[in-house]
């Protein structure tokens, strides 16, 4: 898992260090600002898959889900996406909701029976943005912010001897920094990346995220997205622990004005 991790933050820092290159080499010729709101709401589905471990107390359950395993024990989901802009500005929220019912692996003091596991999880990005370059072709944004995250698990351990029960819920706030380009290769199409880090032992050890992907419009002022999101969490506070990698294709549907 740990090595897992490091692939996936390694790759975050060459995107970033991608997106600056790109974007330096599109310095030259910026275009003058403009005084219009611009405004995107989209809702993005997810077909990710879940690893890692997430626990209560010391009962854990490790998961190794592919989205179809995760669409079978899914509850229900709900996501939402905002963007505004104004002049040189950004701000969005990007939230996500899930509540999932699973069995897995005991793990730790329990090992060798099986679980089960309640889970609802939520977590918003929300963050503020300065488009530090911009031309015709290419914008690159810095942002600062904060992801907002609330779990609440229920796992129960089954042994041949024994059973146990714990349930754990907790709501917390890690500062995150990040990069976000949009790169349009012809007027009505695009590319874009967003990376971010945060955490830094603040509430979780540390939480990262890379979406990338291609935007076409696909009516006057709707658009689609087809990416690839990867999202990672170390969390651990008293009885509640979380240490999964969620990653996988997400489409997302949309409208701009």
């Amino acid at each position: 898992m740990g090595r897992m991790v490091f692939n996936f933050v390694r790759l975050a820092i060459v995107i970033v260090l991608g997106v600056f290159s790109v974007a330096a080499a599109q310095a030259q010729g910026q275009i003058p600002d403009t005084e219009d709101w611009n405004f995107r709401l989209g809702i993005p589905i997810w077909a990710a898959g879940t690893h890692g471990t997430i626990g209560a107390f010391n009962r854990k359950v490790h998961l190794d889900q592919s989205f179809i395993d995760t669409l079978d024990s899914l509850d229900f989901a709900a996501a939402l996406n905002l963007e505004v802009r104004k002049d040189r500005w950004l701000f969005f929220s990007d939230g996500q909701y899930l509540k999932i019912s699973d069995t897995g692996e005991s793990r730790e003091l329990f090992r060798g029976g099986s679980a089960s596991l309640g889970e609802k999880f939520m977590i918003d990005d929300l963050a503020i943005g300065y488009t530090a370059l911009k031309n015709e072709c290419v914008s690159l944004d810095l942002f600062a912010g904060a992801q907002l995250s609330y779990a609440a698990a229920n796992v129960s351990i089954n042994l041949p001897t024994l059973d146990r029960a714990a349930s754990a819920s907790a709501f917390w706030a890690d500062p995150i920094i990040g990069a976000y380009l949009n790169y349009q290769f012809s007027k009505p199409a695009g590319f874009y990346t967003k990376a971010d880090v945060g955490g830094f032992h603040s509430s979780s050890r540390l939480t990262w995220q890379v979406e990338g992907g291609f935007e076409f419009p696909i009516a006057s002022h709707f658009y689609t997205r087809v990416a690839y999101r990867c999202l990672a969490s170390d969390f651990q506070r008293r009885a509640l622990s979380i240490d999964t990698v969620v990653r996988g294709p997400q489409v997302e549907i949309g409208v701009r004005f």
